[in-house]
């Protein structure tokens, strides 16, 4: 199993030289992302907790 961060329905992704945003395409280059996914729950919820307000409202999600 695997987890991700999704906001409203939107899934994280990364465009690059670490650029994050929701969504498989980026709103201000166009550029394709690659969702992002973590092995462990706690990595998540690390990761989101030290972006507050990036991630503010997110939910993590498992999948199989």
């Amino acid at each position: 199993m695997t987890y991700i961060l999704t906001l409203d329905g939107l899934a994280l992704h990364h465009y690059g030289q670490g650029v994050y945003g929701w969504g498989p395409v980026s709103s201000t280059t166009g550029q394709p992302g690659t969702l992002v996914e973590w092995a462990l729950r706690a990595e998540v919820e690390a990761w989101a907790a030290a972006r507050p307000v990036f991630c503010a409202g997110a939910v993590i999600e498992g999948r199989p």
